[in-house]
């Protein structure tokens, strides 16, 4: 299960994916914008899913193959830049091992270890280019959580805004 802001996510043992909540900016995974009290089952292009990420309005499933698919929305900088009511497919990820949607970003793991940051993933799945970025002096690592990364040595690495301090405290 994962929860967003206004949405949760679960992931169910056939590979298929549930969603409840909030779906102003399409992060259910269904048309419409009305929200669900009860779960709805995303049927459009999500099977076989091993992972999945509710961010802020919008969400993320990893396939077994090791393809990423987005659907919502996604407010780099407090700009909508796509909303997306069905899951579509984002090009140019492949053998990804995780992903973590966020407030205002995503992050996915590669199996080599890198970390890659996703802007959006627009309109136009072709415009996915401009917008994927590796965290650069990250490496190694085998888990992430949106601004953390867990190194193979057992380190653990953050970052973000720091407003409230959340950098500085104590990870369990």
């Amino acid at each position: 299960m994962s929860v967003g802001s206004s949405h949760i996510l679960a992931l169910k043992n056939d590979g298929t994916v549930l969603s409840a909540g909030y779906n102003h900016y399409g992060q259910l995974g269904v048309s419409g914008n009305t929200g669900a009290r009860n779960p709805v089952q995303i049927i459009d292009g999500l099977s076989d899913i091993i992972a999945i990420s509710a961010g802020n309005f919008h969400s993320l499933a990893l396939k077994s193959d090791g393809t990423v698919w987005g659907w919502g929305g996604l407010f780099p900088n407090n700009a909508l830049l796509s909303v997306r009511h069905n899951p579509i497919q984002i090009h140019n990820l492949s053998e990804i091992s995780n992903v973590s949607a966020g407030r205002e970003n995503s992050l996915v793991l590669k199996n080599n270890g890198t970390v890659w940051n996703l802007d959006s993933f627009g309109d136009n799945p072709n415009t996915i280019n401009s917008t994927i970025e590796q965290v650069s002096n990250l490496g190694n690592v085998t888990f992430i959580d949106t601004y953390r990364a867990i190194k193979s040595d057992g380190t653990v690495w953050a970052w973000g805004g720091n407003s409230q301090g959340q950098l500085g405290g104590v990870i369990l």
